[in-house]
């Protein structure tokens, strides 16, 4: 499988699993620039995408996004693999990246018992996302 190439411009998805509320969470990204070997990504919501103007079809990236909106990540590392085009792509790239997590942490039982209702959780939302 041939690695994914990003660009600036385009929009990705990137699933994560909240521990608080046990809920699967897939955000949708926009790619703003490549810069200097670095990606940044700003969350597509309400506060960061929308109408700019009165005009017809003005939509676009919103003044004053917070840092907290924001994220930057190496060109060809491994978090990078978790923006995917497809919602089905960014849950098995969370999936694999669980799973790494608790190969890494394997010596460290409540470690490996949180991956372990994580990855549960989203294999079982992969599998709706599917059908």
């Amino acid at each position: 499988m041939a690695a994914l190439q990003h660009v600036a411009g385009e929009f990705y998805f990137h699933a994560w699993h909240d521990d608080e509320t046990g809920k699967v969470e897939i955000d949708r990204y926009g790619l703003r620039s490549i810069r200097k070997g670095r990606a940044y990504f700003t969350v597509v919501a309400s506060f960061t995408w929308g109408k700019r103007s009165t005009k017809h079809g003005d939509f676009g990236w919103l003044p004053r996004i917070p840092a907290w909106a924001r994220s930057n990540e190496r060109v060809g590392g491994e978090t990078i693999k978790r923006y995917a085009k497809t919602k089905a792509q960014a849950l098995r790239a969370a999936i694999a990246a669980e799973r790494a997590t608790r190969q890494f942490w394997k010596h460290k039982p409540e470690t490996v018992a949180e991956c372990d209702v994580a990855i549960a959780a989203l294999e079982a939302r992969l599998k709706r996302t599917r059908t």
